[in-house]
């Protein structure tokens, strides 16, 4: 944090390229005035790309762009050491879309849990609202989002699940990943994630797709 703040205070025009962007980032992350006014503005045109999606194979393209720039939607994919050949690295598909912690916290019945999807769909209200919508749009679309992700957990393993190497371990060929889940474009996902070349890939938990 010292080096941060004293680069960024500094402003030295000699420092390495790596130390100036840190400077730059440290700055602009701590300059809440500057954020405060410029509210939702700078997030705008991923808004309307999102906007703007019509069918799935633009749902599938804007899926593969943000995994690109490392922003997780819908389920989670990388580079991943192949568990039984540490010599290889191989694409890795695994479960994901959900905000809250894991699957218990959309299908547990307990009033603990209720309360926290209740007071998750109102925070998800309150950020639709500061991006414009009115109200009553922000508390039906939070009511769409918490739908979208309980159908995403109902699937989805258990912690306990996750923890068995084993059981999530399934590498497979594209062809076969194809085969497993054909109502997805996975080679122009692939194409857009900038990863054509891709051949193997272990899917963690193929009971998602």
């Amino acid at each position: 944090m010292t080096i941060l703040r004293n680069s960024a205070a500094s402003g030295n025009p000699q420092a390495s390229a790596d130390l100036r962007k840190l400077a730059t980032y440290y700055t602009s992350c701590m300059d809440s005035a500057a954020a405060e006014k410029a509210g939702a503005q700078p997030i705008s045109p991923e808004l309307g790309r999102v906007a703007a999606i019509l069918n799935r194979a633009q749902l599938e393209s804007e899926i593969a762009r943000l995994h690109s720039m490392g922003v997780p939607s819908v389920f989670g994919f990388g580079a991943q050491q192949d568990a039984k050949n540490s010599t290889s690295v191989i694409a890795g598909i695994r479960q994901g879309g959900l905000s809250l912690p894991d699957r218990d916290y959309y299908l547990n019945t307990e009033k603990r849990y209720a309360d926290i999807r209740a007071n998750y769909t109102d925070h998800v209200a309150r950020m639709l609202q500061l991006v414009g919508e009115t109200a009553s749009d922000a508390t039906a679309d939070a009511q769409r989002v918490l739908a979208i992700e309980t159908a995403l957990a109902r699937p989805a393993k258990t912690r306990v699940e996750l923890r068995d190497p084993n059981a999530n371990y399934h590498k497979m060929t594209t062809a076969e990943l194809a085969q497993l889940a054909p109502g997805f474009s996975w080679p122009a996902y692939f194409t857009g994630e900038g990863r054509a070349d891709i051949t193997t890939i272990n899917v963690s938990e193929p009971g998602v797709s």
